[in-house]
């Protein structure tokens, strides 16, 4: 009789360890799935890599020469940097009348494994002061007028088919590049034709253009 009770014990332990045991893989396999789940669902920005680049290939550039109308135009080189989101900064313009432009062309190339979705083009403030762009005028020219031929100026960029100016919308949807492919980007400094015009030159800076993208819509 001692012996069966110690046989029915011995049975009750083995079979309450085989129900925790089973209890643990189950958990551990409902992790697994927990987390591959996860991974399926979130973006995976590390394979997209989006680009400023000279051409419409993997061509990347450090600097952008602008085209100037008329030629006598001073404008800066534009400074690229592709170490985070792409981004051109270093645009300025010393205008003498309206109706004066520099235009930047060059190209976003998406260099990773996905597709890419623009999502936003953001339009950085000048460092030294809390505006988008900053009007000084040159020796000898008055300030007040500048400032006042200063309201015409502005930056425009076009992306592809995608056209903002610096109080555009802050948000873009619909808008895709494909891996292995680029498209052109045209950041323009314009001197409104007709605007009101200053008694000499004047120079006006603009602050950083970055492009924001997402491996999702």
């Amino acid at each position: 009789m001692e012996r069966n009770k110690k046989a029915k014990v011995i049975a009750i332990v083995a079979l309450i360890v085989g129900v925790i045991g089973l209890s643990i893989d189950f958990a551990s396999f409902s992790n697994v799935l927990n987390i591959q789940s996860s991974a399926n669902v979130k973006p995976d920005n590390s394979t997209m890599n989006v680009i400023f680049s000279s051409a419409e290939s993997k061509a990347e550039v450090t600097e952008i020469t602008p085209v100037v109308t008329p030629n006598s135009l001073v404008a800066t080189n534009g400074i690229i940097d592709n170490s985070n989101d792409p981004t051109i900064s270093n645009l300025s313009a010393t205008f003498t009348e309206p109706g004066q432009t520099a235009v930047y062309k060059f190209y976003a190339y998406n260099a990773g494994e996905l597709n890419s979705f623009l999502k936003r083009i953001v339009f950085e403030n000048v460092t030294v002061q809390n505006a988008t762009k900053v009007c000084t005028a040159s020796a000898g020219t008055t300030d007040e007028l500048v400032q006042k031929a200063c309201e015409k100026i502005s930056v425009k960029v076009k992306v592809g088919n995608e056209f903002e100016t610096s109080t555009g919308k802050t948000s873009i949807t619909g808008h895709s590049l494909a891996k292995k492919n680029g498209e052109a980007v045209v950041a323009t400094l314009e001197y409104e034709a007709g605007a009101n015009r200053a008694d000499g030159n004047f120079n006006v800076a603009f602050g950083n253009i970055t492009l924001n993208y997402s491996s999702a819509d």
